[in-house]
């Protein structure tokens, strides 16, 4: 289906819902709507997937239930924002519109709200992997999802207290965690340097072998059970007595009764327009270098700890 004819049928078709963003959310959205009996319009600049959904690990980090930020990131803010190949990079005439979220961000380092914030984390973590099991099982993925732990290793054995320190944090969690020596990580990606010391092995955890193979199946799925798409970038939108109205760049404006928000980083702008809220949402540095020949290199998804 090219953009031109899902226009032209997204222009005579009743839209119950409207998905802007077809990553992997939007994706698994609209393809679950649609079972549910919604007419589903699916609406992305670029084709499906081709966003961060196509440029990332494919990592399930069940064990991740902390926020990235937390109360030691202060000592160490100054050293990383003069790094300039750090993790985080921040564009001084960018500070007075980022100035806002880094405020709700400090705000939300105090115990309370950071408790909170991990609580919430580990219970969509908790419920993840079965939900993609499903969801998967469904489109007949399920080879796609590999359930086979990840490591966190160091190399500096000055590393160690800071690996058992995670431990027992990750134990207070109830995330399971092992710690293990080189040689027994080794022993599972024989691949890694003699200089690995050890690290933290999370058995909960899994990983999608193909990220693009998991957007491909979801899209077809999708397209098979209903779901149009239409190639367009939604400028911006409105709420009205006739539903929700999408202003678009290349095509008349589209109506739906319900609008689903599903576009990563550049949900923002749309949210306050439609909605009048203000999220406190900005990007973070993203890089990926893809090895198409290299599938097979380690069997488990693998951190190094900086």
């Amino acid at each position: 289906m090219d953009s031109q004819d899902s226009i032209a049928d997204g222009a005579k078709t009743h839209n119950d819902i409207v998905v802007i963003g077809a990553g992997i959310i939007g994706l698994a959205c609209a393809l679950s709507l649609s079972r549910q009996g919604w007419r589903v319009l699916v609406l992305d600049k670029q084709e499906p997937g081709m966003g961060a959904s196509y440029g990332n690990a494919g990592h399930m980090a069940t064990e991740q239930v902390f926020p990235i930020a937390d109360a030691s990131i202060l000592m160490r803010l100054p050293k990383m924002l003069m790094d300039p190949m750090g993790p985080l990079r921040l564009d001084w005439r960018h500070f007075p519109k980022a100035l806002p979220w880094f405020t709700q961000l400090l705000w939300n380092l105090r115990p309370t709200p950071y408790q909170a914030s991990v609580a919430g984390i580990r219970s969509l973590n908790e419920a993840s992997l079965s939900a993609w099991r499903r969801l998967l099982g469904s489109v007949n993925g399920s080879h796609l999802l590999k359930k086979d732990g990840s490591f966190l290793i160091y190399e500096d054995a000055r590393s160690q207290e800071t690996i058992e320190a995670l431990k027992s944090r990750m134990d207070a969690q109830q995330v399971a965690a092992e710690c293990w020596q080189g040689g027994a990580v080794r022993e599972i990606a024989p691949q890694l340097s003699k200089q690995i010391k050890g690290g933290l092995f999370f058995p909960e955890t899994a990983h999608v072998v193909d990220p693009w193979e998991v957007i491909d199946v979801l899209a077809k799925a999708a397209r098979a059970n209903g779901v149009r798409f239409q190639q367009d970038e939604v400028l911006t939108g409105k709420v009205d007595d006739q539903g929700v109205s999408l202003r678009m760049a290349n095509s008349s404006p589209i109506q739906a009764d319900k609008v689903l928000v599903a576009c990563g980083a550049h949900s923002a702008p749309l949210t306050t327009a439609l909605t009048g809220t203000r999220v406190p949402l900005d990007t973070e540095r993203g890089y990926h270098l893809m090895l198409p020949h290299e599938k097979e290199r380690l069997p488990v998804a693998i951190t190094s700890l900086a």
